[in-house]
């Protein structure tokens, strides 16, 4: 029996579409049947870099030779350099040790190969065979894959690294995956083989890594769509059932030498290493990637199916229909009259399963009254089975749509706005203000670096002015900034001089770098900042205790440098939505740089008009944000003379990630009463859990990528989401 893998997305009126992939024969394609992998041969893979002999190891056999050297006595160990290493290998070996002695399935290898076609190896190829489990990770790094051919360019220039620059012979990863969807052979020699992706973990793991940086990007619906294939097809083959828990080990520098602890048989890279990796956007992911491969294993392993064969992509569709039905469309190809259908979701019941020309028709009876979220179709066609998701939005939800919702619901208790009813607009702004305001400087709380950092250092990129109260020294390079908390005073060092000041500035013409700023996305330089830093007192309200008074650091650009640096939208994503998202940042800063319309996490007459944390303000990185945002640039330079206005003025747009459907209207959730331009909409892309991440208000960021990528224009994406505005010039 074949399976014909097709995952749609869908609500009632909710479609997911997927693009099958272009097929490459592999070594890794005989033993995963139905995934499409493209070979180390049509990557690129330089076969020879994994010899020792290979010339580009001189340096490194070269080393290993002083290294031998050092440990036989012979020359002197300037700096202590083969000390340290020879320290590292007895670590090492203890580790090594530990694992033999309490943990043998999770060091002892099947298989070891030194030579290659009569070529000695670097590295000694091992095979486990019995694989446990899957950890998941992401490439980093500053590249973005924006096309099909830079991803290519990418595998390549990431199998280098690892290969010459890192000197370990070949690719860490077992597999990688592009933003495309595309799937990629990794480690050479295809089943079972040990590759080098997580430390003191890799013999009984297979390694995955999404191509891009996750703790900037939101990954694409391509890349999700093959890691979820392909991984439910590793998970079936090698009989891993996702929330099985597992030994992990991490290296610690006392004995026992390893730390163990357990987690589930698939992880992110941080369960298993002190590591970002794979990114939050990623990580956040898992647990719903788990639950479903769950599910699929165990449909796999009831029905006996071991072949994977012909899997196939397509797309459905779906419209609405009464309070307990829902209604599917799903889109095959070659199919007969004598298609069934079925479920083993127990809380919705199949009543009809018709075939129309290139379609099956489905209607789902709920059983009881079950939340909205995730069902799962089986739709056998002879031998070939096609397996569907469907997110259900049930009619009660959709009910919420209706214009008088709001006083409906509020009569029966059944909505409480989650702030009393407030009016929204303190102060009407007109697009003939704008010029006006274009000019204001933004001054940004960089709230981390306020909470969290006593020290400050900073360096200027050019030479800096520096005021400290009334008092300015020119042509600083290095100023450090540390608080005396019981004197309420700063210690400020300039040039290895002190001066104490109750407040600091540096005034530059270039860049400033925080270099004791952790802002932690690998690859990316966010501790970079235009124009001026400052360190006064002033209110901020913090996450965790509320208003307090203290030193803050504030940043403070013009407009379009404050804009440059606004990470509220993923490189990766349609150029439709990114001028979507242009405009709302836009209007949403201009909307309260004034003051006249106040921000409750804004002082009153304060040091600062915006906060660089998105669960405050908007989410600001600085000048880095730059360094790979050509795109975001493109869409702000297409929209440079646009703002969005209701009724003639500048009107309050929040945003969020997604829905459970629809969205909601602002007197709902806000209790605003003077926004009615935030209505309950429909909304096409919804959360994989059912439920609204996020408050739920305005433009739904899922579902304006997918209008985009349908080919609505980012003028008809913002009018989908917010009733009655228009996109004036100003």
């Amino acid at each position: 029996m074949k399976i014909k893998y097709s995952v749609a997305f869908l609500g009632l009126a909710v479609v997911g579409v997927f693009s099958a992939m272009s097929s490459y024969a592999s070594a890794q394609e005989r033993d995963l049947p139905g995934v499409d992998i493209i070979s180390r041969e049509d990557r690129g893979a330089d076969e020879s870099r994994r010899y020792l002999d290979n010339a580009a190891y001189a340096r490194y056999l070269k080393d290993t030779k002083v290294y031998q050297d050092r440990l036989n006595g012979i020359g002197i160990d300037r700096g202590g350099k083969y000390a340290a290493r020879k320290q590292r290998a007895e670590t090492n070996n203890k580790r090594r040790s530990f694992l033999i002695e309490n943990y043998p399935d999770d060091i002892a290898t099947d298989e070891e190969n030194d030579l290659h076609d009569g070529n000695e190896l670097l590295w000694t190829e091992e095979f486990k065979y019995n694989k446990t489990k899957i950890v998941i990770h992401h490439t980093a790094g500053s590249q973005v894959y924006d096309s099909e051919e830079a991803s290519r360019k990418g595998v390549v220039d990431i199998y280098k690294f690892h290969a010459y620059n890192r000197g370990r012979g070949d690719i860490g990863y077992n597999f990688l995956i592009d933003p495309f969807g595309n799937i990629y052979e990794g480690r050479a020699w295809g089943k079972g083989v040990i590759s080098a992706h997580t430390d003191w973990n890799n013999t009984s793991t297979i390694g995955i890594a999404l191509m891009g940086n996750f703790d900037v990007d939101e990954p694409t619906a391509a890349a999700r769509r093959s890691l979820t294939k392909l991984t439910t097809v590793l998970a079936v083959k090698y009989n891993i059932k996702p929330d099985k828990k597992q030994p992990y080990f991490t290296a610690i520098e006392e004995d026992p030498w390893l730390e163990v602890h357990t987690n589930d048989s698939i992880i992110g890279h941080q369960d298993a290493k002190n590591t970002a990796c794979p990114g939050d956007h990623v990580y956040d992911k898992i647990p719903d990637l788990k639950r479903r491969i769950a599910w699929y294993v165990a449909y796999f392993r009831e029905n006996g199916i071991e072949d994977f064969n012909d899997i196939e992509i397509i797309k459905g569709d779906a419209v609405f229909t009464d309070r307990d039905t829902a209604n599917v469309s799903l889109r095959l190809s070659n199919i007969s009259a004598a298609v069934t259908c079925s479920t083993a979701d127990t809380q919705v019941r199949i009543i009809d399963c018709v075939p129309t020309s290139n379609w099956v028709d489905i209607t789902l009876w709920r059983l009881g009254f079950p939340a909205s979220g995730w069902k799962t179709i089986i739709i056998n066609d002879g031998d070939d089975s096609y397996l569907g998701e469907v997110i259900v939005v049930w009619e009660e939800d959709l009910d919420e749509l209706a214009e008088n919702r709001q006083e409906k619901y509020e009569a029966a208790n059944w909505v409480t706005p989650i702030h009393a009813p407030e009016e929204k607009m303190k102060s009407k702004v007109n697009p003939s203000d704008i010029p006006g305001m274009l000019n204001r400087t933004v001054d940004v709380l960089l709230y981390d670096l306020t909470a969290e950092y006593d020290n400050r250092d900073m360096r200027c990129e050019s030479l800096c002015d520096v005021t400290l109260d009334d008092q300015t020294i020119y042509g600083a390079k290095i100023v450090n900034v540390v608080e005396d908390r019981g004197a309420d005073l700063l210690n400020v060092f300039i040039d290895l001089k002190k001066f104490t000041t109750t407040k600091v500035s540096l005034k530059n013409n270039s860049l400033i770098t925080v270099t004791n700023y952790e802002r932690g996305v690998s690859g990316y330089p966010m501790n970079l900042f235009r124009w001026n830093i400052a360190i006064n007192k002033d209110e901020y309200n913090h996450l965790d205790y509320g208003w307090l008074n203290r030193y803050v650091i504030i940043n403070s650009v013009s407009l379009d440098d404050y804009l440059a640096g606004i990470g509220e939208a993923s490189e990766l994503q349609h150029e439709e939505k990114l001028k979507t998202m242009a405009l709302l940042v836009k209007n949403y800063a201009l909307f309260y740089i004034e003051g006249k319309n106040p921000h409750n996490s804004l002082p009153t007459d304060g040091s600062y008009n915006a906060v660089d944390d998105p669960r405050i303000f908007q989410k600001y990185l600085g000048a880095g944000r730059e360094s790979y945002g050509q795109r975001w640039m493109d869409a702000l330079r297409a929209t440079k003379d646009e703002i969005i206005t209701y009724d003639g003025f500048l009107p309050i747009l929040p945003y969020f990630h997604c829905s459970a459907g629809f969205t909601r209207a602002g007197r709902e959730y806000f209790g605003r009463t003077d926004t009615p331009w935030l209505l309950s909409r429909l909304d096409v892309a919804t959360c994989a859990s059912g439920k609204f991440e996020g408050h739920g208000v305005g433009l739904s960021g899922d579902g304006a990528e997918r209008l985009a990528k349908k080919g609505v224009g980012y003028k008809e994406i913002l009018k989908r989401y917010y009733a009655g505005i228009d996109i004036d010039t100003y």
